[in-house]
Formats: structure tokens, C-alpha cells, sequence
């Protein structure tokens, strides 16, 4: 349900910055796991309109935060 995707996010993403990459299990999160996280100050991403398996999330996910924190890409 995230309304930014990993472009609106690029310029937030730096090289040297470390960065947490959470993915739903695929019954997604509960309301009070959703609450923990974004009370941790996360900032929901979407990987687009398809449906992934938690585990192809995971690594789009990981490989379109390292796009993002590449100058280039």
C-alpha cells in the first residue's frame, strides 16, 4: 500500500548511508507490525503493481536499493 516507489526515494539514498531493507512475508504485515515499523521511522516503498513471492521481493528489492545508492543508475 506504499505510495512511493524507489525513484521518489533516490536522492533520500547515499552511497555511504546504510540502509534496511524490510519485505512483508506474503500474507503481508499485520496492523501492529506495520505500526512498529513506521513508529521506527521507515519509509514505505512500493516494487510496482505485480505481486511477488517474499522472496523474489526480497531481491528486487535489494537490487533497486543498490541501483538507487549508485550515482549512475
Amino acid at each position: 500500500s506504499a505510495e512511493k516507489n524507489i525513484k521518489d526515494i533516490k536522492k533520500r539514498i547515499t552511497g555511504s548511508q546504510a540502509v534496511t531493507l524490510i519485505v512483508g512475508p506474503e500474507g503481508d504485515f499485520t496492523d501492529e507490525e506495520r505500526d512498529m515499523i513506521l513508529t521506527g521511522g521507515a519509509l514505505p516503498v512500493s516494487l510496482g503493481g505485480l505481486t511477488l513471492k517474499s522472496e523474489t521481493a526480497a531481491i528486487a528489492a535489494t537490487a533497486l536499493a543498490v541501483c538507487a545508492m549508485e550515482k549512475e543508475c
